[in-house]
């Protein structure tokens, strides 16, 4: 049995410290809840800029992304 770790953000982005290590680690996917989005000023839902980077890092590593509503 092969087991991958799947990582929930919340509102808090994780500091540039657990970054690293959970970009060092097993990920296979991270889950998006919907009430860490905000309102954009055209009112779209968007993601912090801090969440948007480590989006960006985490996809780089090949992982999936979900966004789930709460």
């Amino acid at each position: 049995i092969l087991l991958k770790t799947i990582l929930e953000l919340s509102a808090d982005i994780p500091s540039e410290r657990a970054q690293k290590r959970w970009l060092g680690e097993p990920v296979r996917a991270v889950i998006l809840p919907t009430k860490i989005f905000t309102t954009n000023a055209k009112g779209f839902p968007v993601l912090s800029p801090g969440h948007q980077l480590f989006i960006i890092k985490l996809i780089k590593v090949n992982l999936f992304v979900f966004v789930l509503k709460v």
